[in-house]
């Protein structure tokens, strides 16, 4: 079944490989960008999480978002205010997803966030599975705030 597909964080590594998956799988693909660009065969729409605005065009018609949105973590110092940005850059860009397809009724039928393995912190040679709980650290924090978020919606 071909779908259309609204994907954030698709400028990334991630997200640019993933683009040109589904369309070779024949999927319609639209993105959520912080800044106007063009992309060959892909719709952009833009937001601005810190403001809390999204295009709510970019819900029509989509059947699935990928929300793989966030600030890089490898990219500067975690000093106290990067960790509330790389924080905040995934949970606020979550509530506002599920905040603009509650608003508009959207026919989202799947949504998938992409958090990371840091939920779990560093358990050295403890056999992890998905009932283990959220470890400790910034990222195991970063990782469970997110998810949380996500259970939120």
């Amino acid at each position: 079944m071909k779908r259309h597909i609204l994907i954030t964080g698709a400028t990334g590594t991630i997200g640019k490989r993933l683009i040109s998956v589904l369309q070779m799988s024949g999927h319609s693909i639209s993105i959520l960008s912080r800044k106007p660009r063009t992309i060959k065969n892909v719709k952009v729409y833009v937001w601005n999480v810190n403001k809390q605005q999204i295009d709510l065009n970019c819900l029509s018609g989509t059947d699935t978002i990928i929300h793989l949105a966030g600030e890089n973590i490898a990219e500067k110092k975690w000093t106290k205010e990067r960790k509330q940005q790389i924080i905040e850059s995934r949970t606020l860009s979550t509530r506002l997803l599920y905040r603009a397809i509650t608003e508009t009724n959207a026919a989202v039928k799947t949504f998938i966030s992409a958090s990371a393995v840091g939920f779990y912190g560093n358990r050295g040679d403890e056999i992890l599975t998905e009932e283990s709980g959220s470890g400790s650290g910034f990222m195991a924090t970063c990782c469970k705030l997110w998810e949380d978020a996500v259970d939120e919606g």
